[in-house]
């Protein structure tokens, strides 16, 4: 939708224009039907926002995007002021209801595609401010993929509560789940870690294997979810799915 600078100018009043007359849903009572129905099975009613960085990224496209910052670094702070606003009104809606948990999306944040000088001049000021501005009875987290080692010390200076998705180093990660667990275990919840190619590339030992593998290197003294790395393949079976999340829950017994 961004093809020129001139764009952001135009997309930045629209936010404004939106501010001003919109009228939002509370979805508290929504949000409190879902986990009505879905707590009981160990599901929670998570909610989802983009960073300003993520937002634009798919707005503008990845290179064009990324020169932008170096080329006309003032109409990019206007333009991560204007998404400050849209995601205040967000985040105060988040908080109002009953779910417990909001999660951040940093797709394309990670270094291989940015510098971590990158990530903590233009990502990192929004994360601390997010997670300022939850409440402090919820929880906030952090979702990207990609190489996260150098940056996972500067994510962590927002104090959230969970990281997501940590993908193995030979599927495009930079650090195992047993070394993030070792590192920041005690300061976070880690979430992630699954290889989600087993279910298509394996078999059922494989994801049996897979299991057993996340929960040896995550989960001892808990603080750890068991979860894919990115997108389960549409071509998985449901029940190799149900079969990996039955081996946790004989296995995790422990």
């Amino acid at each position: 939708m961004i093809k020129t600078h001139a764009d952001y100018q135009v997309y930045i009043a629209y936010i404004h224009k939106w501010l001003e007359n919109v009228e939002i849903k509370d979805g508290s009572e929504e949000s409190s039907d879902i986990a009505r129905i879905l707590s009981d099975d160990g599901v929670w009613v998570t909610w989802n926002i983009h960073s300003f960085y993520q937002y634009f990224w798919t707005l503008r496209g990845v290179a064009d995007f990324l020169m932008d910052f170096y080329t006309v670094p003032e109409l990019m702070l206007q333009v991560m002021k204007a998404t400050w606003k849209l995601n205040k009104k967000y985040i105060s809606v988040f908080n109002r209801s009953s779910s417990p948990l909001l999660i951040c999306n940093l797709s394309g944040a990670s270094t291989s595609v940015i510098s971590p000088d990158f990530f903590r001049k233009w990502v990192l000021p929004e994360l601390i401010w997010m997670v300022e501005s939850v409440h402090p009875d919820k929880f906030i987290g952090f979702h990207l993929t990609g190489k996260l080692q150098d940056i996972l010390p500067i994510m962590m200076e927002a104090r959230p509560d969970t990281i997501l998705r940590f993908e193995s180093p030979r599927f495009g990660g930079d650090i195992s789940l047993k070394e993030v667990k070792e590192r920041y275990g005690d300061q976070i919840c880690i979430i992630g870690g699954f290889d989600p190619h087993v279910f298509v590339q394996g078999c059922r030992e494989d994801i049996r294997q897979e299991t057993i593998r996340c929960i040896n290197d995550a989960a001892s003294n808990g603080g750890y979810i068991l979860a894919n790395t990115d997108h389960i393949p549409e071509e998985t079976e449901i029940e190799d799915v149900k079969f990996m999340v039955d081996v946790a829950r004989e296995y995790g017994q422990y």
